[in-house]
């Protein structure tokens, strides 16, 4: 039989934790130590390289604005747009039915976020015709509204950054119908793309290079009817439309990977709230990218105003006797 635990050894537990965690400290103040001096050699190289002093603009940029909470306030807007934009596909052209299927990760390499969450309509499939109407007409009405409520987040999210007026669009209708249209129209071509993939090799590299554009290409569009600087050309948006476009890429690499496993486990533990939850997560990621594309193309177009600024006018020069634009 085994005796007792001597005083002895719980003392030699309790000295081994503390060792470890010494130890933890002093690894993460290393770490800290190293990020701190990383940063301070970034500060002082920022005078001398424009890159590093458009990266600290931008962050800077997004501090003031308030990015994350911009971006909260974008994503609760995407939230509320996708669930009656998904809810009436899956009733127009019955999805439900194949997506119940499937599972969320081939269902995210086919038609990204929009296949996980016809997954969670799967059940509309079974109302009578006249539910299936009413439903309709709900969820077309709810969508109204929400692309309404979308668009003048965007819009206000945008002013904030670029520092200018939000103003009014002359048609929300109009305006609301189009950003859906152009919605439906990616979301066509996603599927498209996935389809032309498993063709040919050929196809397939036409098609990745669609995939590349294609968001390129929309932001570019949104952005410019967007608020920004009276005088900024559509070139001047276009880094933030390549931005947004390679951030998409990454973010579908996400869905892939991680959000359709989240939406898989969290919902077969807690049902619709698990999936309410990833499909939240997804919306903040997007949002996210929304802001920063804004906030890149704002730092970039000021410090080159800025520049064009200081060519046109340049300060006087000093003379010899350190006295500032006197004649001799």
């Amino acid at each position: 039989m085994t005796g007792p635990a001597s005083p002895a050894e719980p003392d030699r537990d309790d000295a081994a934790t503390r060792s470890r965690m010494a130890r933890l400290r002093a690894e993460q103040a290393k770490v800290l130590e190293r990020v701190d001096r990383t940063r301070r050699r970034l500060e002082e190289s920022r005078p001398r390289s424009k890159l590093v002093d458009t990266l600290f603009g931008a962050v800077e940029s997004d501090v003031a604005a308030g990015g994350g909470v911009l971006a909260g306030a974008v994503a609760f807007r995407i939230f509320l747009f996708l669930v009656p934009y998904v809810f009436m596909l899956v009733a127009v052209f019955g999805l439900g039915a194949s997506a119940a299927d499937e599972d969320p990760g081939t269902l995210a390499r086919k038609s990204g976020i929009g296949g996980i969450a016809a997954k969670a309509f799967a059940g509309v499939g079974d109302l009578s015709t006249g539910e299936r109407l009413v439903s309709f007409a709900v969820a077309a009405f709810a969508l109204l509204l929400a692309t309404r409520a979308l668009l003048k987040v965007l819009r206000i999210v945008h002013a904030l950054i670029w520092r200018t007026r939000a103003g009014k669009v002359p048609s929300m209708a109009r305006a609301a119908g189009a950003l859906v249209l152009l919605v439906t129209f990616a979301l066509m071509v996603t599927v498209l793309i996935g389809k032309l993939r498993g063709e040919s090799v050929l196809l397939g590299l036409v098609a990745t290079i669609l995939w590349a554009l294609l968001p390129v290409g929309v932001w570019l569009l949104v952005s410019w009817h967007m608020p920004h600087a009276s005088d900024a050309p559509w070139t001047a948006l276009l880094p933030g439309a390549i931005v947004f476009g390679l951030g998409l890429g990454l973010l579908h690499l996400v869905t892939v990977y991680w959000i359709a496993r989240q939406v898989e486990h969290k919902t077969s533990t807690y049902g619709a709230i698990g999936f309410a939850l990833a499909l939240l997560l997804w919306a903040y990621l997007l949002g996210r990218l929304v802001t920063t594309s804004a906030v890149v193309n704002e730092t970039l177009w000021s410090r080159y105003s800025e520049r064009r600024r200081t060519r046109a006018h340049p300060p006087p020069s000093s003379g010899p006797s350190g006295s500032r634009g006197r004649l001799p």
